[in-house]
């Protein structure tokens, strides 16, 4: 099973303003993707695309305030939150944040990570096993603050 960490992006511009704006404040290249309408970020082995995203909210996990998501895949073996696609939307994060982008940084919508100790099952909610709302780190998103998950 493939995970995600998605970066979700807050900007009324269109994703052709949104993109070279992230490489201007990351110092990265983002190139058109392979879809179009979609962007690409590869650095350090780490493929990520930028493009509209599909979500809805989820309870208190506000995601359609947020235009784009700029989303990575985790290998099995690693914890989303500790990966090499954590730390690179991380520096992503605080560069647009300095930038004075919105973002939200949701590590694995679909479970819920617990952190070091035995294996659990994912308790089962309204919205299926996800419990998305333990996942996110806001980078300018006050009232997601008492839920998120510090680096």
């Amino acid at each position: 099973m493939s995970r995600s960490i998605d970066l979700f992006i807050r900007s009324p511009k269109t994703i052709d303003e949104v993109a070279p704006e992230m490489a201007r404040l990351t110092g990265l290249t983002v190139a058109p993707g392979q879809v179009p309408g979609t962007c690409s970020l590869d650095e350090g082995g780490v493929h990520a695309e930028l493009r509209s995203h599909p979500y809805i909210d989820d309870g208190e996990l506000l995601l359609e305030r947020y235009q784009y998501a700029l989303s990575a895949r985790v290998p099995e073996g690693s914890r989303p939150a500790d990966s090499k696609e954590a730390n690179l939307l991380r520096v992503v994060s605080e560069a647009l944040r300095k930038g004075g982008i919105e973002s939200l940084l949701v590590h694995d919508l679909q479970f819920r990570d617990r952190g070091a100790g035995p294996a659990a099952s994912p308790p089962s909610g309204p919205n299926g096993p996800a419990g998305a709302a333990d996942r996110a780190e806001p980078a300018a998103a006050p009232e997601a603050a008492s839920r998120a998950e510090r680096p």
